[in-house]
Formats: C-alpha cells, structure tokens, sequence
C-alpha cells in the first residue's frame, strides 16, 4: 500500500476590510502556521495618491495574543504608487517554513498617505498531508 501526498488550501482572513487612518498602521490576526505547508499573504490596498506608499510586514509570535512577536524583517515590502497614483494595488508575500521559528504568523500593513486606505489582508494556507 502506498501514501499520495495531498494538498489543502484553507484561505483565511488576517486583517478584515478596514479605512485605515493617514499614516497609520494595522496588525493582522495571527494564525498558526501549517507543520507541512506554506503561508502565502495577499494584501490589498485602495487607492494611492502619487508617490504614497503601503509597506508590509511579516510578524511571527509564540501564539494568537501576539507574544514574543518580532519582525521577519526578510519580508518587508513597499508598494509605492507611480506618477498619477494607482488603484487596486495588491501585494502577495510567501513566507518560508525555515523562517517560522514560533509556530504563529501575521502581517502589518502601514500607510504614509494624507487620508484614510481601505485595507484587507488574508493568508492562503497549503497544508500538505499523506492520504
């Protein structure tokens, strides 16, 4: 008898659709990562006046309240508008097992513009499992 490796996809949100205040900064919800998987992020931001800028990070933490969280600074990514500005920008961020060292992941997602971005976030997670 022999095993097939299979694959689940669960999406899950991490930051739920918010107006984020001019310059300010939302943290997602922190969900576990997969022991045989990956995690990929996808962000969405509104409309980026010219020259604004929405920045991501991935956190990763001990559990769901956030302890011990630290920045895995290799992941940090900038979407700055071009001339004329952009709508519908979306940024997706793949974060690697090895990286992961206290099981939880989230991201934070920060604004530079003059008012409020609509904002979202969720994680694609891929779970791999013999069956």
């Amino acid at each position: 008898m022999s095993n097939l490796i299979h694959e689940a996809i669960e999406v899950k949100p991490v930051i739920a659709p918010v107006a984020q205040t001019a310059a300010g900064n939302t943290t997602g919800t922190y969900i576990k990562y997969p022991a045989y998987g990956t995690i990929d992020f996808v962000v969405r931001s509104g409309a980026l006046a010219q020259t604004k800028a929405v920045t991501v990070e991935v956190y990763q933490a001990s559990d769901t309240s956030a302890t011990g969280a630290a920045e895995l600074t290799a992941y940090e990514t900038t979407f700055t508008a071009p001339t004329g500005g952009a709508t519908d920008n979306t940024i997706i961020i793949s974060v690697a097992p090895a990286d992961v060292t206290k099981g939880y992941v989230t991201v934070k997602v920060s604004n530079d513009a003059a008012a409020a971005v609509p904002i979202d976030a969720f994680a694609l997670i891929r779970k791999q499992h013999c069956k």
